[in-house]
């Protein structure tokens, strides 16, 4: 029990520091490529979690994602506040915060059962390759809305 407990106080404690790390990172270098870099070192991560030892490593690696999703949060939230029009930003940003949240509490019940019945690594491999698809389609279609925006098409 105590190791759960400091593995998810590693985990969540990135909250504090990551977050205004990710927002300073999105001003300097752009909403869209911090919060693809996070979504690509979120698959990395979830790929490399059940291949690397228990340790220094593991912990290193949790940390790691545990930050993930805080840089991503501020690239992400100001980037989409920038790009939807104010009369649907608070739907898009509900369908934002469910996916991201309340998503994952439909998810993680589904992932435990997964990893009861196939074993830890099989688990967040899947978590991985699966969370690659979406970055992958999420990506596509910034780049499609990316290039109908330079023709001066309407995204």
């Amino acid at each position: 029990e105590r190791t759960a407990a400091a593995l998810l106080a590693l985990y969540f404690s990135a909250g504090v520091w990551a977050a205004p790390l990710g927002g300073r990172l999105a001003d300097r270098f752009g909403r869209k490529r911090v919060a693809a870099a996070a979504a690509f070192a979120a698959v990395a991560g979830l790929l490399a979690l059940p291949r690397v030892p228990y340790g220094f490593w593991f912990f290193a690696l949790l940390a790691a994602l545990g930050a993930v999703p805080y840089v991503r949060m501020p690239a992400a939230e100001a980037y989409l506040v920038g790009r939807v029009p104010e009369n649907l930003r608070s739907t898009v940003l509900g369908i934002y915060f469910f996916a991201g949240m309340e998503g994952s509490g439909v998810l993680t019940p589904l992932l435990g059962r997964w990893i009861d019945l196939h074993g830890f690594s099989a688990g967040f491999t899947a978590l991985g390759w699966a969370l690659a698809a979406v970055v992958g389609i999420c990506g596509v279609v910034l780049v499609a809305g990316s290039r109908r925006e330079a023709r001066g098409t309407p995204v």
